[in-house]
């Protein structure tokens, strides 16, 4: 399968923002990333899939916030690629969200997705498209809203964890997902990357159509 991403001229660029403004620009315009609890003056480091023509398109745009002076710090996202399925939409996604959720927030480099979990029917009914891990911001609130039905505080409460609030992990204790499990024992198990993000749906689907659909045009 890396094959046809080579036939396709998939390239990779690693910058830093303030040196290629016209990556930096796509980034900001095309790449669709929302950070919605960050500053985005914040960012430093450029990371870009893109297709090799006169004009590159981005295929997927990576920003992330560091202070490492050598953006070679960072993994190569297309050897990452090859540990997945490409012609699965969700190992797509998966392999977006989890290269960026390492280096956004454990910057801990993982070999595979191959998790143990102790298993528990609840809490593995809101993970499975995730094999088990807590990856998704939607996934965390949705854990809240299991038992109190109040979206507006289940967005704050997921907001305050990523702040590492001391407050909503109380609060998170406090939450009894059954007889013997609370969210915070969730949140401290299932949450292996130190985060959650906005699932890559875009940039997911861009791929996969590449991948599965022939290029564009």
């Amino acid at each position: 399968m890396m094959e046809s991403i080579k036939r396709k001229s998939i390239k990779e660029r690693i910058w830093r923002l303030d040196d290629e403004p016209d990556f930096t620009r796509a980034i900001y315009i095309d790449s669709g990333w929302l950070y919605d609890h960050i500053d985005l003056s914040e960012y430093q480091t450029g990371h870009a899939i893109y297709l090799d023509s006169k004009k590159p398109e981005i295929l997927i745009g990576f920003i992330f916030r560091t202070t490492e002076s050598d953006v070679g710090y960072f993994n190569s996202f297309l050897d990452y690629l090859r540990k997945f399925d490409l012609t699965n939409f969700m190992d797509i996604l998966l392999a977006i969200d989890t290269y960026t959720l390492t280096n956004l927030y454990s910057k801990i480099k993982i070999s595979n997705l191959n998790f143990t979990f102790k298993n528990h029917p609840i809490i593995d009914s809101f993970l499975k498209e995730s094999r088990g891990a807590l990856i998704w911001h939607h996934q965390l609130e949705n854990l809240y809203l299991f038992h109190l039905n109040n979206k507006d505080e289940a967005t704050d409460f997921r907001k305050n964890i990523l702040k590492k609030l001391a407050s909503a992990f109380d609060l998170a204790f406090k939450i009894q997902i059954d007889q013997e499990i609370t969210l915070n024992d969730v949140i401290n198990d299932r949450m292996v990357f130190g985060g959650t993000i906005i699932p890559s749906l875009r940039e997911a689907s861009k791929l996969f159509h590449l991948m599965n659909c022939g290029s564009k045009g």
